[in-house]
């Protein structure tokens, strides 16, 4: 029997509903666009509603992106996106070779204001620049037909 007479332990209260979680990521962000067009129900009584209506009538401030590295190296996970001034613009989530493009390839977060597919960038890991930039996903094109 637990020291304190029988008492169970009780877990940790989650937080609010309407409170975003830690690392968060919302349809506006994710560049889902069917799914942030779903969730907007005429309800509008979920958990995340008062976000996910501001970002869709004021726009997100930042969007998942492709990055295509323009070295052989692959960009990996947690490395830092600048731009040729050094301002820091968003990090890598994952990265590695691309077999069906034929070079690295990797995805992250970047501030709205620099999804410019010709947008020179630098990705800082580990004391390492790689130069990159945004690219549009998906990486290849799309090459079945629907019957």
């Amino acid at each position: 029997a637990p020291a304190d007479g029988g008492a169970a332990a009780r877990p940790e209260r989650p937080p609010s509903p309407s409170a975003p979680r830690p690392g968060y990521v919302s349809p506006a962000e994710s560049f889902d666009d069917r799914m942030a067009e779903e969730v907007a129900r005429d309800d509008m009584r979920f958990a995340g509603a008062e976000t996910i209506l501001s970002q869709r009538s004021n726009g997100a401030s930042k969007r998942r992106v492709g990055i295509i590295s323009l070295s052989k190296r692959p960009i990996r996970e947690d490395a830092v996106l600048r731009t040729a001034n050094g301002d820091e613009i968003g990090h890598i989530t994952s990265g590695g070779f691309g077999p069906s493009c034929g070079h690295p390839v990797a995805m992250g977060y970047a501030s709205a204001a620099y999804l410019d597919d010709q947008q020179p960038l630098i990705a800082h890991a580990r004391g390492k620049e790689f130069p990159c930039r945004v690219a549009t996903i998906p990486f290849t094109p799309h090459n079945y037909k629907r019957t």
